[in-house]
């Protein structure tokens, strides 16, 4: 019989759950029958359960002795542990005003107990075998102040340091300089280097794709598509097929990357839709204003399948710090072998505040905190071989000069030191409008009916021949879809010498669609 369990806290649990059942629908009050090791607690979470889904109106001990008594083996179980008057017990507890300590005590044995059960050493949080009754005491108390999250970190860090232990001499490399070196020039020998797409075929030149081990910003003001712009760079690099309007038939898009997108501000709803829209091509208003076509229903629901086939996870953080950061992204890495993450804003939050204080590091400025996120991104590239796309806000420099360069970015301007890649999202801005017109007037692009609404203005390139310019495109933040159009200098010239490259990341094979669009619909 497991000694990682409370049975004090299980009394008191069944006590709340007999009181208000409908807890077992709360979602901060999960339980399930692993949380009890023992099957006599088994057999009276299950009927609680089951008598809360028949939609019983009281649940008590009457009722679930009532409900047990049609079971025989479970009912024999029930009356060898005394139940009745175990229930009973418990109906006279009532109502505990420390229910969420309890549940929060069994949770986390519940851990410990699956710890132990795929080989993980958890005596340094809690030894079964202690016998003296002041280092039982010692561990008590120091099981009581950790939080399951504590928990999941303290496990999480122990395995991450056998991985260190390990797999350090891997990637870090030191000797003679020319070490090596005739490997690296045959990697590069007639082979071009670029890594998987990103939105913008021009990007895609500029940066030489999506590469391992590098870490990209982009900076916009509030509603310039930040987000938007980070969906969709990890959308072309994970979704192997998309609707495509002009040809009116389904495409396969050689995507075969495997991504992670971390949310620190969006919801679910606000993350998963857009992604829908990308894929059927279908603007996201019309689905919130249910003005959707039944050929666009069609499309959609095509889309909810490739999405659940695609190898493109979620996770969402709205309070972190910088170890939540690392420790989601490992479990993505190890669990699903992941190259690529868009966690989707740099910002200063509470429980980053928090941990650093702890630490010793306190009184940081907002520019300080914003740098070690960064300085953690650009580690966590480098340590697990993927590659980060994430995003800033602007500070009001921007309605001072037109530099359009790390003095714009709110916060940090340090920031710009430790990426790889930096560019600034704008709308078509006044000034910028003057020198479009001047390009437009020289007859030097043609726009077929489409004119620009955004302009990405790279600053940042580290190893690239080309920064300080402008990617003028459209983007339609409600389908994700970018379309490339020109290359303008700091300067106002328009250059030529960049083209787009349109990066596969696999051979696209085309298939007959399985489930073809309906030619006709009933209404």
């Amino acid at each position: 019989m497991s000694k990682l369990q409370d049975k004090k806290a299980i009394l008191h649990v069944f006590a709340g759950l007999m009181d208000k059942p409908e807890r077992l629908n709360q979602k901060e009050f999960t339980l399930d029958i692993e949380d009890f090791p023992e099957s006599f607690h088994r057999i009276v979470f299950g009927a609680i359960r089951n008598l809360l889904e028949q939609k019983a109106e009281t649940i008590n001990y009457v009722e679930i002795d009532g409900y047990l008594s049609a079971y025989s083996a479970q009912y024999k179980t029930f009356n060898d542990n005394n139940g009745l008057d175990y229930l009973m017990k418990a109906s006279e507890i009532g109502e505990s005003d420390n229910y969420e300590m309890h549940y929060t005590r069994i949770k986390k044995f519940s851990f410990l107990r699956e710890c132990k059960k795929v080989g993980i050493d958890v005596t340094d949080i809690y030894d079964e075998k202690v016998v003296d009754l002041k280092d039982e005491q010692e561990q008590n108390n120091r099981f009581n102040n950790m939080t399951l999250g504590d928990m999941v970190k303290h496990i999480e860090l122990k395995i991450i340091e056998i991985r260190d232990n390990f797999l350090r001499d891997q990637s870090l490399n030191g000797g003679h300089m020319s070490d090596n070196i005739e490997e690296i020039m045959e990697e590069k020998r007639g082979v071009p280097s670029y890594g998987a797409p990103m939105v913008s075929n021009l990007l895609n030149s500029i940066f030489r794709g999506s590469r391992a081990k590098k870490l990209i910003l982009k900076h916009g003001n509030t509603g310039s598509g930040k987000s938007r712009m980070g969906m969709a760079n990890i959308a072309v690099k994970c979704i192997p097929e998309i609707w495509d309007s002009k040809q009116g038939k389904w495409i396969k898009t050689g995507a075969n990357g495997k991504g992670l997108m971390i949310s620190s501000e969006l919801d679910e709803e606000e993350i998963k839709i857009p992604f829908l829209c990308y894929i059927a091509d279908v603007e996201e208003d019309l689905i919130h204003d249910a003005l959707v076509t039944p050929e666009q229903q069609a499309r959609l629901d095509k889309a909810m399948k490739i999405l659940k086939n695609s190898t493109l996870w979620f996770e969402e953080l709205s309070d972190f710090d910088i170890d939540d950061i690392e420790s989601t992204i490992v479990k993505y890495v190890n669990k699903h072998d992941i190259g690529f993450c868009e966690f989707d804003y740099i910002h200063s939050s509470l429980k980053l505040l928090t941990t650093l204080s702890e630490k010793g590091v306190k009184n940081l400025r907002e520019d300080q905190v914003l740098l070690l996120m960064g300085i953690a991104l650009k580690n966590i590239c480098n340590k697990y071989n993927i590659h980060i796309e994430s995003s800033t806000q602007l500070n009001d420099n921007q309605n001072i000069n037109n530099n359009r360069d790390q003095s714009w970015i709110r916060g940090s301007k340090a920031l710009a030191d430790k990426i790889d890649g930096g560019y600034i999202i704008l709308e078509i801005r006044e000034k910028d409008q003057k020198v479009l017109d001047a390009i437009y007037a020289s007859g030097a692009v043609s726009l077929f009916g489409l004119e620009p609404n955004i302009s990405l203005n790279v600053y940042k390139n580290r190893g690239g021949r080309f920064k300080q310019v402008s990617v003028f495109g459209h983007f339609n933040k409600g389908t994700l879809r970018f379309t490339d159009m020109f290359v303008v200098g700091y300067d106002g010239k328009l250059i030529d010498k960049i083209h787009p490259k349109k990066l596969l990341m696999s051979n696209p094979i085309e298939e007959t669609v399985s489930d073809a669009l309906p030619t006709s619909f009933d209404f």
